[in-house]
């Protein structure tokens, strides 16, 4: 299955897929037994995947068969690194991976979230592109930690909530017409008599 929307402006779809059955299924299933699933490429700072009313779980293995595991949601456009560090002597430099630098703004402010494996407390002292200090407040100098660094996507800074206009009329978002269109419908009240 292909398609193609070369329309120069508008509201133009390259495959549509509609299911309207009350019983299970769905309106697309991609499988390949052999390559990779499925790719979006769109231009910078479009939408790559829209999910209105759903979710966007992953499937595992399981010993109790396969779950599903949610991903997380968030106002803005932020990449996410995990990573470990070794007070000595009350401090640690942890420099950013590089890789990971050349995919967020590090000029923009970015959060690191410690979480220390012993007796201390512990806050970040500088942030700079090329890495973070951290400090020991009290407790133990020496002691072990990871980390949680996000920062902002490159060339998606400036995205925070966006508007979705064009999904304020979908029924999976709201199911019923005051929600989607800001006011109520008011039904006559049947006569119980």
């Amino acid at each position: 299955m292909s398609g193609v929307a070369s329309a120069a402006c508008g509201d133009t779809v390259g495959v549509y897929a509609s299911f309207g059955k009350a019983c299970g299924g769905g309106a697309g299933w991609f499988e390949s037994s052999v390559g990779n699933g499925v790719y979006i490429k769109v231009l910078a700072g479009k939408k790559g995947l829209v999910v209105a009313g759903g979710t966007k779980p992953g499937v595992v293995a399981t010993s109790d068969g396969a779950r599903l595991m949610y991903m997380e949601e968030s106002t803005e456009v932020w990449f996410v690194d995990y990573g470990w560090g070794q007070l000595r002597e009350g401090m640690a430099v942890v420099p950013v991976e590089p890789i990971f630098a050349e995919t967020v703004n590090l000029s923009e402010p970015y959060s690191v979230l410690l979480q220390p494996y012993g007796d201390a407390v512990m806050y970040v002292g500088e942030r700079t592109a090329e890495g973070f200090v951290v400090r020991s407040r009290e407790g133990d100098g020496n002691v072990s930690f990871s980390y949680r660094l996000a920062a902002k996507r490159l060339g998606y800074e400036g995205q925070r909530l966006d508007r979705a206009e064009w999904a304020d009329g979908d029924v999976n978002l709201y199911p019923t017409p005051e929600k989607a269109y800001g006011y109520s419908i008011h039904m006559p009240l049947l006569n119980a008599d």
